[in-house]
């Protein structure tokens, strides 16, 4: 699949955008953080993850046990830096900042 076609629709899901726009203002959580800072079953927090890992929004690894993800880095895909900024103005659009 076409990585922008990908992307798109990895973003296109409420959840997933609140997801990204979490990790950008935390930094990496582990999983269960995010889940329980979202209010979302670990099992649906999962299954958003994996989607944006798959489209390279986000990058996991693993430590003590525990799966932590965060925002890929912006100079992966020349999208990513993109992808960020329209979040960070959409936050602030939606914040009144």
């Amino acid at each position: 699949m076409d990585y922008l076609l990908q992307l798109f629709k990895a973003v296109s899901n409420e959840r997933r955008l609140k997801i990204v726009e979490l990790l950008l203002k935390e930094g990496e959580l582990a999983v269960e953080k995010i889940a329980q800072k979202l209010k979302i079953p670990l099992a649906t927090c999962c299954r958003n993850l994996k989607i944006l890992e798959k489209a390279y929004v986000v990058e996991s690894r693993r430590k003590k046990g525990y799966a932590l993800y965060r925002l890929n880095k912006p100079d992966k895909h020349i999208y990513n830096r993109l992808l960020i900024e329209l979040i960070k103005l959409r936050s602030q659009r939606f914040s009144g900042k």
